[in-house]
């Protein structure tokens, strides 16, 4: 019979925490007190396990709570984000009548109702938390087990400092004199976790005057709540353009004048890791392309028409309407070596700049990605369209936000004709040979922001270690992070069980990309990804936080060469049902594999 362990929570306070045993219940931070933990490493914890840690460092400081990385405590595939049997949780006593709420409730209460702001965690699984710093010098860390399956625990270190004043704010100016300017402002601290109780101020001028200024968020994460928020206002107008705060991130836009003023305003708790926008001049409307003379402006649906609107004739430019492949007239955001950025959770590309990508909608919802291989022809996955009309689909070429009309998008949508999935598809392998061709009942019409991508010789394949980019509109998670207390954002990898809650992804409005490595296929079959076959590539980091998802298959995999265009290496197929997972990388249909076909159905339809 077990031994409950309810009756530590009495605690035996005059040992060491090297020595004491679980469930102490005053722990004073000093020289020899500078961990808690469950229980002896070589053991497991116990059943049924109420404990709840009251921590206090010195005064006029503040605590740091960071899991070693040994970290293992129960948890089921059902409910990984609540931790319904075993679950650590750490409370910031700061808050204001926090400490009342605990005082009246026991550890592990049936009771116990505590909103998101109030705790960090529940924590369970085998990913070690992000560290947690608290607003003061006392903390309380509680954990509760069930009856059944027990593991080996977890220990945390206590670390308190001094609580430090950031420095004082001093106003950023942004000077934007030309179309080739690009300013950037940032949430203080940026790359990390902005300050609590802060106000911060911009202003961004444009020096020419009664030009047009483009405003595109790059990083937005400032929790889900409007305690923080940024308000942006035209100075020279007088009017405020919005407050934004809370939830996703807001669109790029435009605004004619010649003064925006943006002041950032924090509350004393739950920082995240802010802001970093872009500011540029623009010559016209985003429902219009700019002449390459930087004089004028034409519609997009105007490009190619044998028409010159455009003094410096770019409008009708040979190198626009009848493209080189795998050739990008936007600059693309290059490869920053980071695992930081991923689609999951997403980098967003810069927009048209990948003029091969296309979005598949069936029955009028977004479905899958595609490539554009020819002006009738795009590469897609079979799996997206097995049993299915291909009347029921359109593509979307040359787009970008996908919440807007093909007009303010300046993307055109055309219907199908036909879907010619490969015959081996799904044979003897389930979802090998993972290729479908779609041709369009009109010709997509190439211009600046439409055209096709390279695809390699026959037997071509990828060497592995090459960094290759994919991208797509497919689910991401929701661009704030799970609260991480003092700490910069956590790398995905670390936030694992949160990829798992369906309730954190969202589907990308805004065309996403991110660069992944290749991997050996013998190194891919020894995971759980499932057979990896010569008609697959395997490419991804190994300890996850950034790969394709759940809408982005049937999308481009896409490698530079040394020419600098870009050739299709692959289209994405399949991976992990939690995507970006440790361990498991994402798969891929080798282009390579299937050259012939290509050309040949392409020639015989």
């Amino acid at each position: 019979m077990r031994t409950f362990r309810v009756l530590f929570l009495l605690g035996v306070a005059s040992l060491p925490i090297s020595q004491a045993v679980p469930c102490q219940r005053t722990i004073d931070v000093g020289p020899g007190v500078t961990s808690i933990s469950t229980s002896d490493p070589a053991s497991p914890y116990e059943d049924y396990t109420r404990c709840r840690w009251n921590i206090t460092g010195p005064s006029d400081t503040q605590l740091t709570l960071t899991f070693e990385p040994d970290f293992d405590v129960e948890v089921t595939a059902t409910s990984p984000e609540i931790c319904p049997e075993d679950r650590v949780t750490i409370f910031d006593t700061a808050r204001p009548g926090l400490t009342d709420i605990l005082n009246d409730k026991d550890a592990c209460s049936q009771r116990e109702v505590f909103s998101a702001n109030q705790i960090y965690g529940p924590h369970c699984g085998t990913v070690a938390p992000r560290p947690f710093t608290t607003k003061s010098n006392t903390a309380v860390v509680q954990f509760c087990t069930d009856y059944g399956v027990v593991r080996r625990g977890w220990r945390i270190n206590l670390l308190y400092t001094p609580i430090l004043q950031p420095e004082p704010w001093t106003e950023r100016v942004v000077d934007l004199r030309d179309y080739s300017d690009v300013g950037r402002i940032e949430s203080p601290n940026f790359p990390n976790n902005y300050f609590d109780g802060y106000t911060a101020q911009y202003r961004i001028r444009s020096l020419k005057q009664g030009s047009t200024i483009h405003v595109k968020p790059v990083v937005f994460q400032v929790g889900t709540s409007c305690s923080d928020s940024l308000n942006i206002t035209d100075v020279t107008n007088n009017v405020v353009i919005r407050t934004f705060c809370g939830g996703r991130s807001f669109a790029e836009f435009e605004i004619t004048t010649d003064e925006i003023l943006v002041v950032f305003q924090t509350d004393l708790f739950d920082n995240y890791r802010g802001f970093q926008i872009e500011a540029s001049l623009v010559v016209c409307p985003g429902n219009q392309f700019a002449c390459d003379n930087q004089v004028g402006c034409y519609d997009p649906a105007a490009s190619c028409d044998g028409t010159n609107y455009c003094a410096d004739g770019s409008d009708e430019k040979l190198e626009y309407c009848a493209p080189d492949c795998g050739v990008s007239h936007f600059p693309i955001t290059r490869d920053t070596n980071s695992t930081i950025s991923r689609i999951v959770g997403g980098t967003t590309a810069n927009r048209h700049s990948l003029p091969w990508q296309a979005a598949i909608a069936y029955q009028g919802r977004k479905h899958c990605g595609a490539s554009i291989l020819s002006d009738r022809w795009l590469m897609s996955a079979a799996h997206c369209y097995a049993n299915r009309r291909a009347s029921d689909f359109t593509v979307r070429v040359g787009g970008h936000l996908l919440t807007v009309g093909d007009a303010a998008d300046r993307s055109v949508t055309l219907t199908v004709e036909k879907a010619i999935c490969h015959p081996l598809y799904n044979r003897p392998i389930e979802l090998d040979y993972d290729y479908c061709l779609i041709k369009t009942a009109t010709k997509i019409p190439f211009r600046k922001n439409i055209s096709p991508i390279c695809i390699p010789r026959q037997g071509e394949d990828t060497e592995p270690g090459t960094r290759c980019m994919v991208s797509g509109w497919g689910d991401t998670l929701l661009p704030f992070p799970v609260k991480l207390g003092g700490g910069e954002e956590g790398d995905a990898a670390e936030q694992a069980e949160d990829r798992s809650n369906p309730a954190l992804r969202v589907s990308a409005d805004r065309l996403q990309q991110t660069y992944l490595p290749v991997i050996e296929r013998v190194e891919c079959n020894k995971t759980s990804v499932g057979i990896v076959t010569d008609r697959m590539i395997c490419a991804g980091f190994f300890e996850g936080g950034t790969n394709s998802c759940h809408g982005d298959s049937g999308g481009p995999f896409v490698c530079q060469l040394a020419d600098g265009r870009w050739t299709l290496a692959g289209s994405v197929s399949h991976g992990p049902s939690v995507c970006a997972s440790r361990n498991v990388p994402a798969v891929y249909a080798r282009t390579g594999s299937v050259t012939n076909w290509i050309i040949d159905t392409l020639s015989s339809q």
